[in-house]
């Protein structure tokens, strides 16, 4: 199953308490059910321009305006 993310500026460590909240919950979700594979849409202007992994969480970045 794939759980699927958008709207975040992006993971870990990004001010706000959204992707505070986010941080936490997707990280404890990745634990409890590592065949779960989430993926976190973020935004370039704040993640960079290149895909990573983060404990368990792959990190998408997006273009926005």
């Amino acid at each position: 199953m794939k759980l699927c993310v958008t709207g975040l500026r992006g993971l870990p460590d990004i001010m706000g308490g959204v992707e505070t909240h986010s941080q936490h919950l997707y990280q404890r979700i990745a634990a409890i059910d590592p065949s779960l594979q989430i993926v976190v849409m973020g935004r370039t202007p704040y993640i960079g321009k290149d895909k990573y992994k983060w404990n368990g969480i792959e990190v998408l970045p997006v273009w926005t305006v």
